[in-house]
């Protein structure tokens, strides 16, 4: 059985196992639903617990969906600040490149000036 073999626990230990079979007999639908974009192992534990196949897909193909849909949102809302953020770093930008030049300016001066007082 593929629980008992040696390679199969380093991926998911037997304590592991256990709690995520608690939760998935607990919450069933809903820890697929959630709990594929967050805890990776759920799929074995689905598998193990013999989960109807079409059953997995489908809550499996509708996580996936609401989970693009959201991608596509947060992108679409992170879009529109792109502009602003660019202008924030060409600003900063400008801000470095003064404070280099004085910085070079005030070490030249003082250069300039402790070379003459020798």
């Amino acid at each position: 059985m593929i629980i008992t073999h040696r390679m199969f626990r380093r991926i998911l230990s037997p304590k592991r196992l256990e709690m995520l079979a608690d939760k998935f007999n607990k919450w069933g639908i809903l820890c697929i639903f959630i709990g594929g974009r967050l805890i990776g192992e759920i799929f074995l534990v689905a598998g193990i617990l013999k989960m109807p196949r079409w059953k997995f897909i489908v809550i499996d193909a509708l996580s996936s969906l609401f989970t693009v849909v959201i991608w596509i949102g947060l992108g679409y809302l992170g879009g529109h600040t792109l502009q602003i953020i660019r202008e924030d770093i060409a600003r900063i930008e400008h801000i470095l490149i003064y404070f280099l030049i004085s910085i070079v300016i005030y070490s030249s001066f003082r250069h300039i000036l402790l070379s003459q007082d020798k």
